[in-house]
């Protein structure tokens, strides 16, 4: 029996492909704040994310080339699937009005998936898993292993350098060797590029070749071994050659990333090369089909599904305005969970540009507390994107003891302005650097602490909570999860209070007095935003 000798199988059939490309088109659409975000970061030049271009494009080809199995499943939705699907876009929202990018776009393949398990079905999710999935390589999370991968550099170079002849020493993250020349193996050197564009290429063999499972894994730990230790080779080459030229190369200097991608190409070149040899001498030939569960599935889906359907047609010439129903009710069932919670999220932020005016002061100071006419100290200037609204004051007390205050205030966030971005800086760009950081929780305001030092060795302490709409936090990312759940229905205000006193005569004696501060004008901080409920009996902490 042959599929197409049906109607139903050629209705059915030949229109599950294109209906798997008008899902992804309609996941692109309806969640478009995650496509917007992820052309972006696509496109920045300074994260090295190019690559995610060709991610997509590969992960289009491989939804293409699937087609056939697309074809040859029958439809089967499952209506509970929209459950997960709304969850996932929920939460993708969420991240979205947060300001939180990585967990923004975390959710997007996940969302595609589950809108075509809702409308076709178990069997079309599975064939469409593999190419939904492989967007992940594409996405901003991996950047989270740099600094893992970089410690692992770090501790190689000091390890195999002098092994190779380098009469280096490693201090922290610095290189040093003789006549006064040093690197600095930062977070660029980890080679989390080099990591994910390998484990892409290594994904993309196994499924070529129809691979099993557990030459699938094989293939994935060889990858990231290859790519750590080529990320190594390159570290130590560039060492070696400024080394050896005395800084004059400029493989040392401005074109040591280009280097890296040469060291890394040839080490992919040649895990290619290993791994074809590989399949040849295991007798996995790249035309075999039953490799992997899911590939064995799609060879045996085409038989069962065609006699089923031609067999239901023969049967019951009402089997065709039932397939039809089942696909109608499923794609309805798909289209409404996929819209459903970005219509209730884009109509409330419609209302953002009608946020209630955000009136920011600063109190007076309560006994033994006053403000002061002296300066603030310019070596302490906080920066925060978006144009927010700021002000600044000194405190004094009886005793002398000064405190810097600052204020920042967002009548409504968005992208762009909002107190978590890797714009902003509590310490601002005068030099301060952290020496320790830490969150104090209790029954007092939950707030953050952070010692810094300036370039002069002159310690200060600072603390810093966070007002979500009368929710205290004393983590930004904390307070921007609250704003994006809070900004479902609601556009909170947000603003940010920190202070700042020198550890003299010590950092103790400067927790002290920063505390006897907050207890005498804690509330009055609060209450100095004018937009906030006339009563804050009853903030949260977080």
């Amino acid at each position: 029996m042959e599929a197409d000798s049906s109607p139903l199988g050629r209705n059915v059939l030949e229109r599950n492909a294109l209906l798997v490309g008008i899902l992804v088109v309609a996941t692109a659409i309806a969640y478009w704040p995650d496509t917007v975000a992820l052309w972006r970061y696509w496109m920045a030049r300074d994260l090295n994310a190019q690559d995610g271009l060709l991610v997509a494009c590969l992960s289009a080809a491989l939804l293409y080339r699937s087609h056939r199995a697309f074809e040859a499943v029958p439809v089967e939705p499952v209506p509970w699937a929209c459950l997960p699907l709304v969850a996932c876009g929920t939460a993708s929202l969420i991240a979205w009005r947060a300001g939180i990018l990585t967990l923004q776009l975390s959710f997007l393949p996940l969302i595609l998936e589950a809108t075509v398990l809702c409308a076709l079905g178990v069997r079309a999710a599975r064939v469409a898993a593999f190419p939904v999935g492989f967007l992940y390589f594409g996405l901003p999370g991996w950047g989270l292993l740099g600094p893992t991968l970089q410690r692992l550099t770090i501790v190689a170079v000091g390890v195999f350098g002098p092994l190779v002849g380098l009469p280096l020493v490693m201090t922290g993250t610095t290189v040093s060797l003789p006549r006064g020349i040093t690197f600095e193996i930062g977070r660029p050197c980890s080679g989390v590029d080099f990591f994910t564009v390998g484990l892409a290429v290594a994904a993309l063999i196994g499924e070529l070749e129809r691979a099993s499972l557990r030459r699938r894994v094989a293939l994935l730990g060889a990858m990231a071994i290859v790519a750590i230790v080529s990320n190594w080779v390159r570290v130590l080459l560039i060492v070696g050659i400024g080394y050896a030229t005395n800084l004059q190369n400029p493989l040392a200097t401005s074109d040591h990333l280009a280097l890296g991608w040469v060291v890394f190409a040839a080490a992919l070149l040649l895990f290619v090369w290993l791994a074809g040899r590989g399949r040849r001498a295991g007798n996995v030939p790249a035309e075999r089909s039953d490799a992997s569960p899911a590939n064995r599935s799609d060879a045996s889906l085409a038989g069962r599904s065609e006699a089923a359907l031609v067999g239901s047609s023969e049967a019951s010439p009402a089997g065709s305005t039932g397939a039809r129903v089942r696909l109608a009710w499923g794609l309805a069932s798909a289209i409404g969970a996929l819209l459903a919670c970005p219509a209730l999220v884009y109509a409330t932020s419609l209302t953002a540009a009608r946020a209630a005016p955000l009136g920011l002061h600063l109190p007076d100071g309560r006994t033994p507390w006053r403000i002061s006419t002296r300066a603030p100290d310019g070596l302490w200037n906080p920066v925060f994107v978006g144009k927010p609204l700021e002000r600044r004051a000194v405190y004094e007390d009886d005793a002398g003891h000064a405190v810097e205050v600052v204020a920042i205030g967002y009548p409504a966030q968005a992208q762009g302005r909002q107190i978590l971005s890797e714009d902003n800086s509590l310490l601002g760009d005068s030099g301060l650097s952290i020496e320790a950081q830490t969150v104090a929780t209790g029954p007092a305001i939950p707030h953050g602490e952070v010692v810094v030092a300036d370039e002069h060795g002159r310690r200060s302490l600072i603390w810093s909570f966070i007002d979500i709409g009368g929710h205290l936090f004393a983590q930004p990312v904390y307070s921007q999860l609250w704003y994006g759940l809070r900004s479902l229905v609601d556009v909170p205000y947000s603003a940010l209070f920190a202070m700042r006193t020198l550890c003299e005569p010590s950092c103790g004696d400067a927790h002290a007095i920063l505390a006897s501060f907050l207890h005498a004008n804690g509330r009055d901080l609060l209450d100095a935003i004018a937009s906030s409920p006339a009563s804050k009996t009853q903030q949260h902490a977080t």
